[in-house]
């Protein structure tokens, strides 16, 4: 059966747009490098204190229901981070004022939403004995320390270097959701009445990508399923409007790279691959052993679908 409808392509040349604004502050260096710092430090055992909200403790667990152990509520010298809100809500809290030794008996409520339907909005009492608690000590940003994280010798190298790719990584995700907002307003002014097969074809591709984005976090989608009362058919409901967009948006593609005809050479695919070569240390010809015709035509469809948005940005107002 056809399945694919008559299309009438809107206005694509002299439309505005508007491309957000890349701008990096001082405040967006920080966070990157306190964050690399933070993954730079170490735990270091505390002896002489109480646990509190930021450390790292080591404890063992008992946790039951009405006097009855359940499956998965006992672990021994299990790491956990304060604060990080990795537990059920009040556990973590209860175990703030500890010292090293200690055992403590706590009491907290499962979430009425919790996975393990068998839990959801019980209460439990765990016993926990606390064997270690460690505290992370970050090193100084100073030159040093930045030889130790980066390819740098001093820290204005390596915050000029930290604001270049933050400034970088802008830039792509304006330029990504400029090329999003081109499609999407040719697509708005464009005539198609789209068949249900498209929708219904276009659902089932994302509830198989969606069931094995579960697989590849190791978890069974009849379980996800069944942990969350979610079903399948409730998932395809969600998706029906995402998914006309998605069809209509794919059309408007196809129908643009028709009208365009963006034209890509044997020597401008050669020159990708030279690319990719020298990206993974390997000369032209050692690389291009590794590509066969079908990824060719796979990089010549990304070539054009690379041009086809330069001629949409070159034809079109962008503020």
């Amino acid at each position: 059966m056809q399945c694919k409808p008559d299309f009438t392509l809107g206005k694509y040349t002299g439309l505005e747009i508007k491309r957000d604004k890349v701008e990096v502050t001082d405040e967006d260096v920080q966070a990157e490098i306190n964050a690399k710092l933070e993954e730079a430090g170490a735990w270091i055992p505390v002896v002489d204190r109480p646990a509190q909200k930021g450390d790292q403790v080591i404890i063992d667990y008992s946790g039951s229901v009405d006097g009855v152990k359940f499956d998965g509520g006992t672990a021994s010298n299990q790491s956990l981070t304060l604060g990080s809100g990795a537990f059920i809500p009040g556990f973590e809290e209860q175990v703030e004022g500890m010292n090293i030794g200690e055992n403590r008996d706590i009491t907290v409520t499962f979430p009425e939403e919790y996975h393990e339907k068998s839990l959801a909005g019980k209460q439990a009492v765990f016993a926990i004995k606390l064997n270690e608690i460690n505290v992370k000590e970050v090193p100084a940003l100073d030159d040093e320390t930045v030889k130790d994280i980066s390819e740098f010798d001093t820290v204005a190298e390596y915050k000029a270097d930290v604001k270049s790719k933050i400034e970088e990584k802008k830039n792509a995700e304006a330029d990504s959701k400029l090329e999003n907002d081109l499609i999407q307003t040719i697509a708005d002014g464009s005539q198609v009445e789209i068949p249900q097969c498209m929708i219904d074809n276009q659902i089932d591709d994302m509830v198989q990508e969606f069931e094995q984005r579960l697989q590849y976090q190791g978890l069974n989608a009849k379980d996800y399923y069944k942990y969350t009362g979610m079903t399948q058919e409730k998932l395809k409901e969600g998706y029906k409007e995402m998914a006309e967009k998605n069809v209509k948006l794919r059309l408007t593609l196809d129908a643009l790279l028709k009208a365009i005809k963006v034209p890509v050479s044997d020597e401008e695919i050669d020159e990708k691959i030279a690319d990719m070569a020298k990206q993974a240390g390997k000369t032209f010809e050692e690389y291009k052993g590794f590509i066969n015709e079908q990824y060719r035509e796979y990089l010549r469809k990304d070539l054009i679908t690379s041009k086809l948005f330069e001629y949409l940005k070159n034809n079109n107002k962008i503020k």
